[in-house]
């Protein structure tokens, strides 16, 4: 077997070459005892391997290894545990998410909040017939800052309804005052209910909570800028315009 040293074997020329040509089926069936298949076998190193006299105890007596062909020669190595990366931490990123999703929470909030912006009408426009009925008390106004680093003014007070039809919306002029008694700013809106205080004021309109005769109702207007030569009193609220039913 020197010629066929580190090479594939057949399991036929194996037979031949290490059991004879008496061997046959005999030493075809040791082999096969010994687990070398028909699929051959291979010469792992130096020297060929020999087998005692006895069939029956077929062991290689060399240092040869030999094995099925189904088997690849690799060179021995170490045991070498390859580093593994990092596991990733996803703690910061599920932070972050949640902060733009508290963030996006909260624009939603304030965009349904506010009031409804209305083109500018004059100082002395006409108040509604209806408005004669409606009384604006417990007027309070309070600042806070936005996310865009400004502030935002908010008017809250409470509306009560003393005609006889129930109120479904309701038009507000704001007129803000300067120091020398003219007009700094003229807003119309649209009148917003406070819908709820905890953990935040929310605003819903008027038509979501239509305000019956005899009752009353906690209100919010919103101002996302205020001219800077207002004289920081309250504004003028003058009612332009109610839908009833």
């Amino acid at each position: 077997m020197g010629p066929n040293l580190g090479r594939w074997v057949p399991a036929s020329v194996a037979i031949r070459q290490e059991c004879g040509s008496w061997g046959g089926k005999r030493c075809h069936e040791e082999l096969q005892a010994i687990g070398m298949r028909d699929e051959g076998i291979r010469v792992a190193c130096g020297g060929a391997p020999k087998f005692g006299n006895r069939l029956s105890h077929l062991r290689p007596v060399s240092r040869c290894k030999i094995g099925p062909m189904s088997e690849k020669l690799q060179p021995e190595t170490q045991n070498e545990t390859a580093p593994q990366a990092p596991e990733r931490n996803w703690l910061p990123f599920a932070i972050a998410g949640g902060v733009v999703l508290a963030v996006v929470v909260v624009l939603l909030v304030l965009g349904r909040s506010h009031g409804t912006g209305l083109e500018p009408q004059a100082s002395n426009a006409p108040l509604d017939p209806y408005a004669q009925s409606l009384t604006v008390s417990e007027i309070a106004m309070s600042e806070a800052s936005n996310l865009a680093g400004g502030k935002v003014t908010y008017i809250d007070g409470v509306l009560t309804n003393t005609g006889s039809r129930t109120v479904t919306a309701v038009t507000v002029q704001a007129l803000f005052h300067s120091f020398d008694q003219k007009i700094a700013q003229n807003q119309s809106l649209a009148l917003n209910l406070i819908r709820s205080r905890e953990p935040y004021i929310d605003t819903e309109p008027v038509s979501a909570a239509p305000i019956a005769p005899g009752a009353r109702a906690e209100f919010r207007l919103i101002f996302d800028k205020v001219s800077d030569d207002w004289d920081g009193a309250y504004p003028e609220l003058r009612v332009l315009h109610v839908e009833t039913k």
